[in-house]
């Protein structure tokens, strides 16, 4: 033992205890199966709850701790059809549209032509030669807008004859009667290529697809005022029956309405801007006899 340096002892030493370890396992295991069964069943279960204590105090504390659930949203942008926009446009409109008859004709016959409404108070706009019998208007119509059915004079002003719209106004209202009118879209927002909706040909339940192609222009007579726009053409051409259509946009607002023009044949879109200044001179009882500044005499045929 002298003999032997301090890495020797060592290994001496771990021997001694690993075949002390082997002979104590093998003697433990055949006394335990020469035990009586209470002894083993107490012994597996010391050895169990002892394991079990150590890996539960193992476990660290992030094991144990419920983490909170993180939620991640994500943008997704959806890009609309050009036909969702149709849709809506038609459905927006659609109530607004008016079908007019001679006062006297019988009903179920069909309508005299189309306009729509474009006031609150039951203002309705129409092509002039669509409501005109013989060439001559009529004193009064039934107009029926929806389900409802009312009668109508024409207004006049001054502007007869120099325009081809004629404006009805609902006679036999109720104070509770309050119209559903068109919305008027910026003149400046028509552009060409621009894709448009007209509604209300044939029997008032028509819808037209087209896109502005031209702009045709009365040029003005004074130098500071601008030229007004008489006629926008589109492609495809508009069908001969949509005389007294309304033309909106995709934002659902109102364009124009077709019209037979004063001069030359086949129908064109009569401007927003040229309705609206219509109604606001006959609504303040300054419609002119004479156009005023840069007003068209009449409008041109769309090409």
């Amino acid at each position: 033992m002298d003999e032997l340096n301090n890495k020797q002892m060592i290994l001496l030493t771990m021997l001694t205890s690993f075949v002390v370890s082997v002979g104590t396992g093998v003697i433990t295991v055949a006394m335990l199966e020469e035990a009586p069964p209470t002894l083993t069943q107490t012994v597996n279960r010391v050895v169990e709850r002892t394991i079990e204590r150590v890996v539960t105090g193992s476990s660290t504390p992030e094991s144990s701790t419920v983490r909170p659930v993180t939620t991640i949203t994500k943008e997704v942008t959806i890009y609309a059809k050009e036909d969702d926009f149709i849709v809506a446009a038609v459905e927006k409109n659609q109530p607004r549209i008016a079908l007019i008859f001679a006062a006297a004709e019988a009903t179920g016959t069909p309508p005299l032509a189309t306009g729509f409404v474009v006031s609150r108070d039951g203002v309705i706009v129409a092509d002039q030669k669509s409501i005109s019998v013989e060439s001559v208007v009529l004193a009064s119509y039934r107009i029926t807008i929806g389900e409802r059915s009312y009668l109508a004079v024409p207004i006049k002003h001054d502007a007869i004859g120099k325009t081809p719209l004629a404006l009805l106004k609902i006679s036999d209202t109720i104070p509770s009667d309050i119209f559903d009118s068109v919305t008027f879209g910026r003149q400046t927002d028509a552009k060409i290529a621009q894709t448009i909706i007209a509604l209300g040909g044939a029997d008032g339940a028509g819808v037209f697809k087209g896109t502005l192609s031209k702009f045709h222009y009365t040029k003005s007579e004074s130098t500071t005022t601008p030229d007004h726009v008489t006629a926008i053409d589109t492609n495809p051409k508009i069908p001969e029956d949509y005389a007294g259509a309304l033309v909106v946009n995709l934002d659902a607002q109102a364009v124009g309405i077709v019209v037979n023009p004063l001069v030359g044949t086949g129908l064109a879109i009569y401007p927003a801007s040229r309705i609206l200044e219509l109604v606001t001179a006959v609504s303040s009882g300054v419609a002119q006899s004479t156009p005023t500044s840069g007003e068209p005499k009449d409008i041109v045929s769309a090409s």
